[in-house]
């Protein structure tokens, strides 16, 4: 939590802000993007 969340050409897009936790891992990383709150899959980051 806390982290910035990079695009492809290596610009800051977000923070992660919180993170979905499934019993068995994590699932999603919700990240504040501008004004909206965004659920990005970990496997994405």
């Amino acid at each position: 939590m806390g982290k910035t969340i990079h695009n492809e050409a290596e610009q800051k897009v977000g923070k992660v802000e919180y993170l979905i936790i499934s019993p068995d891992s994590v699932s999603y990383a919700i990240a504040g993007i501008g004004r909206h709150d965004v659920a990005i899959p970990v496997t994405q980051i």
